[in-house]
């Protein structure tokens, strides 16, 4: 049950955190016109014509959404390998991406890596050893 809540948990905070980054990059970089998201074309036109930057802060997005939710995933189920579906789920949604956006090789390589990396990250900089604790022990007895 830890694990499935580590998950969840991990799943939330790692969208929150990809979009809060997300929303920085729009910040920085805002799109000069206003395009139909529906229609691939004007996306592709658009997301062509944005700066370096903008292209960079949505690698930015996927990578931090996959360090912060892997670390909270991994924390809360106290499992190394707890945010390795967030990190598919992200991975999924990059070759969408790639799908959907005529985008440059360099790009499409950094999409799929860039969540992959956030989640090793994320799970090395916990400690090596992550230990439940054990539930035989009850509360510590106060008195001395």
């Amino acid at each position: 049950m830890r694990v499935l809540a580590g998950i969840i948990g991990g799943l939330a905070a790692g969208i929150v955190a990809l979009l809060a980054i997300s929303f920085v990059g729009d910040l920085m970089f805002p799109m000069a016109a206003e395009i139909d998201a529906r229609d691939p074309e004007q996306v592709t036109g658009a997301f062509s014509s944005s700066p370096i930057g903008a292209k960079l802060m949505l690698l930015a997005a996927l990578f931090g959404g996959a360090f912060v939710g892997a670390w909270v995933a991994d924390r809360i189920a106290l499992r190394r390998w707890a945010g390795w579906p967030l990190a598919l789920i992200l991975t999924l949604f990059a070759i969408a991406v790639i799908f959907l956006v005529a985008l440059p090789a360099w790009m499409q390589i950094a999409l799929v890596l860039a969540p992959l990396l956030g989640v090793l990250l994320a799970s090395h900089a916990l400690p090596r050893r992550i230990e439940a604790p054990a539930k035989d022990e009850g509360p510590a007895d106060a008195t001395v």
